[in-house]
């Protein structure tokens, strides 16, 4: 039985620590999918998904930037499944709990919160998208290098790959910034020979106007929110705005407002030069993730390690709450994207995506008062 994918919920967990209970869901919806119970399928937070950037520079001797070593893209590298209880929600959360050093040497209490799903890769069915590829096209990308590992060339021979993979039921556009923004490629149903050609005449235009690029890419996938349940931009750049808004944070902003328009995001950040600050924060949102790339070899494994899943999100506004029957209170939180900028532990993950991996959460739990740990 092939099995469609159209139910997105919302999900509040509580995980009930130190010998209360195991742990509780509430406010699950109900599917309408005939899955095996198990949860042996792979679900991932969303945000960046990969430590590419920071491995990337080590091996080309250089010394990573600190924003380049995110938990949340270490954790989705690695399959970190927990066993438990049957499960057959689309979405599986399990817990596991151990007592281990912190690195002061002071005894924690470790809870990791698994995630999977019963989702069947062999008979899923992906749902119609629609998808505007925003690509930066400026001189720092080198289109038309002999290079073949050039950001603007990696990015050409993933934007051939990922549009060989749509059907004539999905619609994809291109919107190419530089020193100008242009709309190369109005909306096409996936596998018209159009899509290719438009593809394959891309070159470089001049410096990076990042933000015209964004936002007329935003104003034309606003046009199919009403008409496809997913729809995405794709940003392909290696991050480098020196025109308009070029810092952070304001590109944080248009996503945001994007994401509350209806259109997610996925930034394929490109190439040596890459600002992975860029990538933290404007992929943490609802519906967004992110993965860097830096040569056209690892093109093959991206596509087969993440397509579809990275376009096929199953669960938004997911919040967990701890709640412990000792004295413990939450320290620390590992692996919630977007968490590393708050003020205090975040527990909230915007959106949880299918994956090839089953993805994992971390709390770090202190005790109050010198209690003891031994009952946890």
């Amino acid at each position: 039985m092939s099995v469609a994918l159209r139910w997105i919920g919302l999900f509040s967990f509580t995980l009930i620590l130190a010998g209360c209970h195991s742990m509780s869901a509430d406010g699950l919806s109900g599917s309408s999918y005939s899955m095996p119970a198990g949860g042996d399928f792979g679900a991932t937070p969303g945000g960046v998904q990969s430590l590419t950037t920071a491995r990337e520079f080590v091996n080309h001797g250089h010394v990573p930037p600190a924003e380049a070593f995110v938990v949340e893209g270490m954790f989705s590298e690695h399959d970190l499944p927990l066993s438990g209880e049957p499960c057959d929600n689309v979405l599986c959360v399990r817990g596991a709990l151990g007592i281990a050093p912190d690195t002061d040497e002071e005894d924690s209490v470790w809870v990791q919160v698994g995630l999977s799903s019963t989702i069947d890769p062999d008979n899923f069915e992906r749902q119609p998208i629609a998808i505007v590829a925003v690509v930066d096209v400026s001189g720092s990308m080198g289109w038309g290098y002999q290079n073949d590992n050039s950001p603007g060339e990696i990015s050409r021979e993933l934007l051939l790959q990922l549009s060989s993979r749509l059907n004539s039921e999905d619609r994809i556009a291109i919107v190419a910034f530089g020193s100008d923004v242009n709309t190369v490629l109005e909306p096409t149903p996936g596998g018209a020979p159009t899509v290719a050609a438009a593809i394959n005449n891309l070159s470089a235009d001049g410096v990076t106007n990042l933000e015209d690029g964004l936002r007329q890419g935003y104003a034309l996938a606003e046009q199919a929110v009403d008409v496809y349940d997913e729809v995405r931009v794709i940003l392909f750049s290696d991050m480098q705005p020196n025109v308009g808004l070029t810092a952070p944070s304001d590109f944080e902003q248009i996503a945001a407002d994007g994401a509350d328009e209806g259109v997610s995001l996925t930034v394929l950040g490109l190439g040596l030069g890459l600002d992975q600050a860029f990538l933290n924060k404007m992929s943490y949102l609802r519906g967004g993730n992110a993965f860097s790339l830096m040569t056209s070899s690892a093109v093959d494994e991206f596509i087969a390690d993440h397509w579809p899943w990275f376009v096929s999100p199953i669960a938004y506004d997911l919040h967990f709450s701890a709640e412990s029957c000792s004295d413990l209170e939450v320290k620390a939180a590992y692996g919630f994207p977007g968490s590393q900028s708050a003020e205090e532990p975040s527990l909230d993950v915007a959106t949880v995506f299918l994956s090839k991996n089953r993805g994992a959460l971390l709390l770090e739990l202190k005790a109050l008062n010198g209690a003891s740990l031994s009952d946890a």
